[in-house]
């Protein structure tokens, strides 16, 4: 009999040998889907929202100065900064005493004591402190307002820089000091005004859609792709079911271990295509539409996972250990690929090898069978 009749019986028979794993396959796979499916759906309606970060309440004291006017001007276009506007409201206190009370009562996260001639300062470049005062510095909130003032302060320095240069170049060109002192005022407010209102210290990162997609086919997508990798515990022993004795036996009619590989490959794939269904019926409904193509777009998905786990069931010699390759494989391309998180909120190194792992693919060709993305 030739290697391929012996391999065509070794195939057969691991084809009658999965079969008994189908129902385990399919409870399983209804267990895992409602799980990971209404994860899914929790966490795309949660993790992005529009208006879910609110602003930080800032109160500020104003020392009463010969400069207050300017102070006023400043704080002005302050508040009216797009990034501030998003990020902080910002009001004043009438005492030092209250700004300390509502500190302490939780009213507002900074009170910040502004001195006299604070403004005045920044333009001649005697540079007065600000007295900042938070009842916790190592929130993520107060490192953001903190870089936003100290930025703002470094943009009116800036401003004022180049106000002076103005300044300097007229009287040294001898300009009447009537005319210097009108430019003056006028540089002061053109340039400032342009500096600043250009300015935006905060990106916001727009996480609602993942390619084609919502948020929500994105995470169901990844939720199939989990479900069908997990169903590994349930296949390991299949994939690793031909022991040393009738390895040994098989060789000697040339049959390897590469033969086995692929017969075990090709065995899985219908093993997967069979719980894929259940997922497929599940998300058709909800979509209320059944994208038939879908079924056959999904293959390459299919033998790629099948070859994933066959892969783990060769470089493993138990069972409990594929599975736990199978498992670490599983977070390391769901993760990679944007199935925790959405391709846009994942660290710039991720998102730049993401490119080169199978997770992204998996998930973009799960939403292509299952919504026609």
């Amino acid at each position: 009999m030739s290697r391929f009749s012996y391999f065509t019986r070794l195939l057969k028979a691991d084809l009658k040998r999965v079969t008994k794993y189908i129902p385990s396959l399919l409870i399983s796979v209804c267990i895992l889907f409602t799980v990971c499916a209404s994860a899914g759906y929790v966490i795309s309606k949660n993790l992005y929202k529009e208006n879910k970060f609110t602003a930080v309440n800032v109160g500020y004291y104003l020392s009463p100065s010969e400069d207050s006017d300017m102070t006023e001007l400043a704080l002005g276009m302050l508040k009216k900064m797009e990034s501030i506007e998003e990020s902080a409201s910002i009001f004043p206190v009438n005492t030092i005493e209250d700004g300390y009370r509502m500190l302490e009562q939780g009213e507002i996260l900074f009170f910040i004591i502004v001195p006299e001639d604070f403004f005045t300062g920044l333009m001649d470049s005697t540079n007065t402190p600000l007295e900042v005062v938070v009842q916790d510095t190592s929130t993520i909130s107060s490192y953001v307002a903190n870089e936003l003032f100290l930025s703002y302060a470094n943009y009116l320095t800036t401003a004022q820089a180049a106000i002076y240069s103005v300044i300097d170049t007229l009287r040294a060109h001898e300009f009447d000091e009537d005319f210097v002192s009108q430019t003056d005022m006028k540089v002061n407010l053109v340039f400032t005004e342009r500096v600043i209102n250009k300015d935006s210290y905060i990106q916001t990162v727009d996480a609602t859609g993942e390619g084609n997609g919502t948020l929500i086919q994105h995470y169901l997508s990844a939720a199939v792709m989990l479900v069908l990798l997990l169903l590994a515990v349930i296949l390991m022993p299949f994939i690793q079911g031909h022991n040393s004795g009738v390895t040994k036996v098989l060789k000697t009619h040339k049959i390897n271990n590469f033969h086995i590989f692929i017969s075990n490959v090709i065995c899985t794939i219908p093993a997967l295509y069979i719980s894929y269904i259940p997922c497929f019926i599940g998300l058709s409904i909800y979509n209320k539409q059944i994208f038939g193509f879908g079924l056959i777009t999904v293959i390459p998905a299919i033998i790629l996972l099948a070859l994933i786990m066959n892969l783990a069931g060769i470089f493993s010699r138990h069972v409990f250990t594929g599975n736990m390759i199978v498992f670490c494989i599983t977070l390391a391309i769901t993760y990679i690929g944007g199935g925790f998180l959405p391709h846009a909120m994942l660290p710039s190194a991720i998102q730049k090898i993401s490119a080169f792992l199978p997770g992204e693919y998996l998930i973009k060709l799960f939403g292509h069978s299952l919504f026609g993305l």
